[in-house]
């Protein structure tokens, strides 16, 4: 399993050479998408490379590199030996708490100092997401390779954790096996089984706390896959169009770059979004284009939904796919960011997903 893990990071790291579009433009900011076009194939988006972040503080700021977890937090002999060991099952589990869709008006902090813990197999710390220093972290040192323990409190941001959970086959029943996370606000025991493909988002508070969780058994890779993460904003008036801005993430923690793009209704009436992917410099690495709808289980008309889609290169060679869900439940109001191809300021909203790249 240990082979299937550095595979699938090496592959990921490939994977990025092929995503990469041909283009000699210079960089571009892409005006013509950012004006919500919603008939051209790729929503208007051109495969120019653009300026880190799209030049958007407000992308930069927001999603910035996940911080790798320090060698100490896994520092165990049986988590050695386990990732060396045949018969072991490997799930990835990325756990986020706080206001997933950001919200400015929050002065007092949410406690979700808390853990996570196993009663067998070892939890590989990977990436801790937005802590801030001197406010969240790690309790150090861990008791034991079963246990993680962190102080994290959230304002009008989030927090979060991207784990690997290893398990050796001869210990574990999936129907049985359990897997404990508990926080202050929000505290949940899955059985195994229910990590091999999990996502959800789920609303904690009035004020408008939520966790977002996404789970999935590891098997031997032999493309790059990984996450998504970001905004997805409803823009002026109007509930049936808006922004999504956010990041690319691979299954092993890999920061590989930004996502911009908009949403809305074509002249065909059908619910379309689009996007473009670059890398930590500004490098075209591919076009999004797929479908969108709500959410019948939301607690309110409009509020929550999915989306599903696929990523092509510059010559519209399709690349991949991708997939998740988000929430956007309107609370207050969003500056109108006019004709600018800047994301608004304070923008609310919330997706996360999956991409797999196709094997040839």
């Amino acid at each position: 399993m240990k082979k299937a893990i550095i595979i699938t990071l090496a592959l990921t790291l490939a994977g990025l050479f092929i995503l990469t579009g041909c283009s000699e433009n210079s960089a571009s900011t892409d005006a013509e998408g950012s004006l919500m076009n919603m008939d051209d194939f790729f929503g208007g988006y051109s495969p120019s490379d653009e300026a880190p972040a799209f030049g958007d503080e407000e992308i930069s700021d927001n999603f910035p590199e996940p911080e790798v977890a320090s060698s100490e937090m896994n520092s165990f002999d049986d988590l050695t030996s386990i990732q060396g060991e045949p018969d072991v099952s490997v799930y990835s589990m990325r756990i986020l708490w706080g206001m997933l869709e950001y919200d400015s008006t929050i002065t007092s902090p949410t406690d979700w100092s808390g853990s996570l813990s196993i009663d067998t197999g070892c939890i590989k710390v990977i990436n801790k997401i937005r802590f801030e220093f001197a406010q969240d972290y790690f309790t150090r040192p861990r008791p034991d390779c079963q246990a993680l323990e962190w102080t994290s409190l959230t304002s009008v941001h989030y927090d979060g954790i991207l784990v690997f959970l290893y398990f050796r086959n001869s210990d574990i029943d999936p129907a049985t096996t359990e897997v404990v996370f508990e926080t202050g606000p929000y505290s949940r025991t899955f059985i195994l089984a229910e990590l091999d493909s999990l996502a959800e988002i789920i609303d904690i508070d009035n004020l408008g706390n939520q966790v977002s969780i996404e789970a999935a058994k590891l098997e031997r890779l032999e493309c790059p896959e990984g996450f998504l993460e970001g905004r997805w904003v409803k823009r002026g008036n109007g509930r049936i169009k808006g922004q999504l801005f956010g990041r690319f993430v691979s299954r092993d923690g890999l920061f590989l770059g930004h996502v911009r793009g908009h949403w809305g209704v074509n002249a065909d009436g059908e619910q379309l979004f689009f996007g473009k992917w670059i890398n930590h410099y500004g490098g075209f690495r591919g076009f999004l284009r797929g479908s969108w709808g709500y959410d019948d289980s939301a607690e309110s008309f409009e509020s929550a939904g999915w989306y599903r889609g696929e990523y092509f290169s510059a010559n519209a060679t399709k690349l991949g796919t991708l997939s998740g869900n988000w929430v956007s439940h309107h609370r207050g109001s969003m500056p109108n960011s006019g004709a600018t191809d800047k994301v608004p300021k304070h923008a609310r909203g919330f997706f996360h997903g999956t991409w797999k790249q196709y094997c040839n």
